[in-house]
């Protein structure tokens, strides 16, 4: 069976396989007034977050995501609330706290979230975490990192008014827990970052390198990544995921996500349909489908039970035909890519097809900045670091 097929449609049926998990993160939330470990005392909930969600539930949910992919024994516990960051960050930030055991795993954290009423920077607080409802499938980025293809983008962009304008607070949850299960300053983290890259041992990606920053992953699209965007949901992916096994000596890690809304729709051009079958009737030889019959049919199945589904592209303002918020040259190399493909995501006038008039919006709107193109950048390390001293400092007064 080819390294596509394994790592792409015959992904549902092997998350169903680890369902259970032995990773146990037990989640404690410190209520307005309540101290939150390492970070000081809780306040109340901001009154300018969007959604009508709650922060438990948020948390909760991304707890459980993480659980779902570790198999491995470990207890962890995270402590959490709402609490003024501006100084460190203005969406969230991790402070570790044990660490222990062999091989040396991060056991407690502390995660505050901004509830700063001044903060211009809004949130998401979605009330069914777990559904997308809010946000639409926009992609999935594979790279060679060394060992073949790697998940390293999993994105959705809104679809409502509070979703397109805000910072998902489940997509910074996970991201916190993300620092808080071991991309965090402690020295077993330290000496394998030292490089500048987690080096990969695990099966079966050994031999990947995943480039870092500080404490995070420098791949500018995956959810451990420094940056966020307004209007947008990240996900976990394989190199997230790699990254907390190989830093915490996890061996049981069910690399193999489910795959996300867009299944079946192979092309990536938001039908699925006959074109889709030919791409995975090429990517497999007739050996390969002798040879792993339930995988194949796994992967044929769900082709065929969303055919003529169609998925909605993601919003783009005109000109900016990569997504990315702002138009410059990379969009005309997206522009001719799409047009060789008959792709719509380059449709600037909305006219239902690639013309000359298409290249002229890009070309007047070059140098333009999308309004929900702002980011929320993460704190250091270092900085962090320091806040937990002076945290534990004003606690020995």
């Amino acid at each position: 069976m080819t390294d596509w097929i394994r790592r792409g449609v015959a992904l549902v049926v092997l998350a169903a396989a680890g369902a259970s998990h032995a990773l146990t993160i037990t989640t404690n939330f410190a209520s307005d007034g309540e101290r939150i470990p390492s970070i000081g005392l809780a306040t109340a909930a901001p009154t300018a977050v969007l959604g009508g969600g709650d922060l438990e539930s948020i948390v909760r949910a991304a707890a459980d995501a993480w659980e779902a992919l570790i198999p491995d024994k470990h207890d962890f516990t995270l402590s959490f609330g709402w609490y003024d960051t501006t100084l460190v960050s203005n969406a969230a930030y991790h402070v570790p706290g044990a660490a222990g055991g062999w091989p040396t795993r991060t056991l407690s954290g502390s995660v505050a979230f901004n509830s700063n009423l001044a903060n211009d920077l809004k949130m998401f607080v979605d009330p069914t975490p777990t559904v997308n409802e809010e946000f639409r499938y926009d992609h999935r980025t594979f790279l060679d990192l060394g060992a073949g293809p790697i998940e390293v983008s999993r994105q959705y962009v809104g679809t409502t008014e509070a979703s397109r304008s805000s910072i998902d607070l489940y997509t910074t949850a996970l991201h916190e827990i993300g620092h808080a299960l071991g991309l965090t300053s402690w020295d077993f983290y330290n000496q394998e970052a030292s490089d500048g890259k987690i080096d990969v041992t695990l099966a079966p990606f050994a031999g990947t390198d995943i480039p870092i920053h500080s404490t995070h992953l420098d791949l500018p699209d995956s959810m451990l990544s420094k940056w966020r965007f307004w209007g947008q949901r990240r996900e976990i992916t394989q190199t997230d995921l790699l990254a907390v096994c190989q830093i915490n000596g996890f061996s049981q890690c069910e690399f193999e996500l489910a795959p996300a809304e867009f299944a079946g729709d192979l092309n990536d051009d938001g039908v699925v349909n006959a074109a889709d079958y030919t791409v995975w009737r090429d990517a497999t030889s007739s050996a390969a489908r002798a040879a792993d019959s339930a995988q194949m049919t796994a992967g044929y199945d769900t082709w065929s039970s969303n055919f003529g589904r169609t998925f909605q592209q993601p919003e783009t303002f005109s000109g900016d035909y990569n997504a990315d918020g702002v138009v410059n040259a990379a969009d005309y190399t997206a522009f001719r890519d799409h047009v060789a493909n008959g792709d719509l995501r380059s449709d600037g006038n909305g006219d239902g097809a690639l013309t000359t008039a298409d290249w002229q919006v890009w070309a007047n709107r070059y140098g333009e900045r999308s309004p929900a193109a702002t980011t929320a950048p993460e704190p250091s390390a270092t900085f962090l670091a320091t806040i937990a001293v002076l945290t534990a400092c004003r606690r020995r007064r």
